[in-house]
């Protein structure tokens, strides 16, 4: 059972596999990161950051695949 305040994030392997400009991976410790530094937030907020966050590590890389992001946070 889930607790009050948790997170599930649900993600495709677009994620964590998408390539930088100098080939480097996003990979899923940066995603934990995220996660850890805003566990407090609502779940449309902690998306737009990833979103964000692939957006600047991509930089001008080209998309090698598709990305799905759902998160899940308990209210109540």
């Amino acid at each position: 059972m889930l607790g009050l305040g948790q997170i599930i994030l649900i993600g495709t392997d677009g994620i964590w596999e998408m390539r930088n400009e100098q080939g480097e991976m996003f990979g899923k410790e940066r995603l934990k990161k995220i996660l850890r530094k805003n566990n407090s937030l609502s779940a449309a907020e902690i998306v737009m950051i990833i979103d964000d966050a692939l957006g600047t590590f991509r930089g001008t890389a080209q998309f090698e695949d598709d990305i799905t992001l759902v998160v899940i946070r308990v209210e109540s």
